[in-house]
């Protein structure tokens, strides 16, 4: 007699989302990404200014950076996963003052590559970022739960859930408490088994 949800609770996971740049001799291209896709941001142009090849690529480099951060990633605090020949990760690393860089980025030359592969690759790296984000709240959970910023109890939790006054929520996966809660009246009914309704 209604939608079962719990399946779609991982889905509401926010995971987190993080940028994507790949850069090459001949392009950067910046993308969006998270843990069901990859979205294209925007091409980012570096002018062709200096003579020697490696003189040339710092600058380039160095005009990718200014671009992305300024037109792009100004208002971000997302992380940064660079991508491309080994030897441009530093050069970009030493000239921009975005901080929250990946790193360990993905190398390699991925100017033929498609989205999916890139997406499947990036994921590689970003899982472990998004694990150490997830234990990081653990963390504070576990450090907090003896005050008031941190509540196990369900006749507490779940009406501050329902009106937005919970920061973060963990669910434990495939547990059942059975009930039903009533926003107008704020009241709230705990069974031991499952009841009609």
């Amino acid at each position: 007699d209604h939608f079962l949800l719990a399946p779609l609770i991982p889905f509401m996971d926010e995971g987190g989302y993080f940028y994507l740049l790949t850069m090459s001799k001949r392009q950067a291209k910046l993308f969006k990404g998270d843990r069901f896709g990859l979205e294209f941001v925007q091409q980012v142009e570096a002018p062709k200014i200096a003579d020697d090849i490696e003189e040339k690529e710092e600058v380039d480099i160095a005009e990718v950076a200014r671009v992305v951060e300024r037109e792009a990633l100004a208002q971000e605090h997302a992380p940064l996963l660079l991508a491309g020949v080994d030897y441009l990760h530093p050069i970009f690393m030493r000239t921009t003052h975005y901080k929250p860089i990946v790193e360990t980025g993905m190398v390699g030359n991925y100017d033929q590559t498609g989205t999916q592969e890139l997406h499947r690759q990036a994921m590689e790296k970003m899982q472990p970022v998004f694990d150490a984000e997830v234990q990081r709240h653990l963390d504070e959970y576990y450090n907090k739960i003896n005050s008031p910023l941190a509540n196990q109890i369900p006749s507490d939790v779940i009406p501050a859930a329902w009106f937005g006054q919970a920061g973060r929520l963990f669910i434990q996966k495939d547990a059942h408490l059975w009930g039903s809660f009533d926003p107008a009246t704020q009241q709230l009914e705990i069974h031991d088994e499952q009841q009609a309704g």
